[in-house]
Parts: C-alpha cells; sequence; structure tokens
C-alpha cells in the first residue's frame, strides 16, 4: 500500500501495477498459480514516485488439500541496487 498508494489485496497485480487487462509475459504471479512454488521476477512498475525497478517474490498460499488457492505477491524498490550494481560494472571496466 505504502509503494502504490492505494489498497491492492484482491486485485490483479497486471491491472493494478500495469493498466492490463491481462497478466504480463514472465509473470511471477501466473508462475506461482501454475507450479505451485515460489517465484521471483524484477520489472518496472508505477509506484508514487513514478516508475521504479523493483523486485518480486510470490508464495502459495494452499488449502486444506494442498491446492494453490492465492498468491502472497512481496516487491520492493532496488534502484539503489541497480545504481551499485552499474557503478561496480564501471569501476570493473577502468
Amino acid at each position: 500500500m505504502r509503494l502504490h498508494g492505494r489498497p491492492l489485496v484482491g486485485e490483479p497485480c497486471y491491472r493494478a501495477f500495469e493498466d492490463r487487462d491481462r497478466p504480463c509475459d514472465g509473470c511471477p504471479v501466473q508462475a506461482t498459480f501454475h507450479g505451485g512454488h515460489p517465484a521471483s521476477a524484477e520489472r518496472a512498475q508505477r509506484t508514487v514516485d513514478g516508475q521504479q525497478p523493483i523486485a518480486i517474490q510470490t508464495y502459495p498460499v494452499r488449502d486444506d488439500s494442498g491446492q494453490v488457492r492465492s498468491v502472497i505477491s512481496i516487491s520492493r524498490v532496488i534502484t539503489q541496487e541497480k545504481q551499485l550494481q552499474a557503478q561496480l560494472a564501471f569501476h570493473e571496466k577502468m
């Protein structure tokens, strides 16, 4: 909620973050629903501070029979990590 400025529980991520009508290619949420295992991805998303690089991790939530009924998606801004990686790559070239 803090990252996107509004409650998002129950809203499909592709609609909430990308204004799309279907899942994105390589969607970690879909991978978790279909495979039943945690997944991760990096992508740019709109946030309250504008477009930012985001690391997404997803985890299955299973019912009593073991079926995946929902997915928890945790997102974090990785702007500083990307900047540090770019600086490191620059210094390695020198």
